[in-house]
């Protein structure tokens, strides 16, 4: 499918879906040195709308990596009563800044 400035896709990544156009900036949570990257697109709409089972057939979106960025500082505790048991954990997310450049 050619891109077109109205045409938008729904991507899978890390479990997440993302509806996005030419030239967004998501953040997705990506593993890997890549700098380009190819997304499966669930569905896609515009002037011919298409939905996949699951993937659509032949269509992918085509995205360059732009910065490596921490997430929020997430902050688990633990506690169970009666037997003086504390635990805290952290955890902080690596994303990908992803520019979508084509949808084809």
């Amino acid at each position: 499918m050619a891109s077109k400035i109205n045409s938008y896709a729904i991507i899978e990544t890390a479990g997440k879906q993302f509806k996005v156009h030419l030239g967004d900036v998501i953040l997705a949570e990506i593993g890997g040195e890549d700098t380009s990257i190819t997304f499966n697109v669930l569905a896609i709409g515009g002037d011919n709308p298409k939905i996949g089972v699951p993937y659509v057939e032949g269509v992918s979106v085509k995205a360059t990596v732009v910065d490596i960025v921490k997430g929020p500082k997430l902050r688990v505790s633990t506690f169970k009563a009666k037997s003086n048991f504390h635990r805290v954990i952290g955890y902080r997310a690596t994303f990908k800044k992803v520019r979508i450049d084509e949808i084809v």
